[in-house]
């Protein structure tokens, strides 16, 4: 049976994040893609793991287009995720095996779903602490510091809380063949300075 209206509405609601941007990536797709999409979404008998599965197989029917993502490219599509919520663009980009490391918390987390799900989430919770969406991204340079090479590059990521204090995030993409295969992330504490490229 299709589910429609506010039972449509409460299964998209009870899916998790990686879910939804499966959704959003399927909806940015052709038309036949769409309604192929829909008809997987709106089935009430399908549990979230078959759907998961089924929007999987959708997606990765489609060829995509092969284009080459620098370093660069991919820094700012980190920051996009993370500052305007562009969780797509971050998906098509991640190795299906990516690592996130919490460094401070020694905490570790394994797999693109997973990984998609702990940013958007981070994400959410920032925009209900702050009230708002001012989250900015940096792309600097590291001139000293730990955890980083001289001369590497990372993201300084700032939430700018309601009290007028700010928190800030470091964030070390590594990157090989066109994907990000590990995220390091940590509070900026001990000898760290970073500088914008001149």
């Amino acid at each position: 049976m299709r589910l429609s209206g506010d039972a449509y509405s409460k299964k998209l609601e009870s899916f998790s994040h990686f879910t939804s941007v499966l959704i959003a990536i399927v909806d940015g797709m052709s038309r036949e893609i769409v309604y192929k999409g829909l008809d997987i979404t709106t089935d009430s008998e399908m549990t979230e793991e078959q759907v998961i599965e089924k929007l999987l197989e959708l997606i990765n029917s489609t060829p995509k287009a092969l284009k080459s993502v620098s370093y660069e490219d991919a820094l700012k599509i980190v920051c996009g995720a993370l500052e305007e919520g562009y969780f797509t663009s971050l998906y098509e980009i991640l190795d299906s095996t990516v690592i996130l490391v919490l460094v401070d918390d020694d905490k570790r987390i394994d797999g693109i779903r997973d990984v998609i799900n702990f940013l958007v989430q981070k994400r959410l919770d920032h925009c209900y602490i702050t009230d708002t969406e001012d989250t900015t991204c940096d792309i600097l340079k590291v001139a000293e510091g730990n955890h980083c090479a001289v001369g590497e590059k990372c993201i300084l990521l700032t939430y700018h809380l309601k009290s007028g204090k700010r928190e800030h995030h470091v964030i070390k993409v590594h990157f090989a063949n066109g994907t990000i295969y590990k995220i390091e992330m940590f509070r900026p504490y001990g000898p760290l300075r970073l500088v914008a490229e001149e």
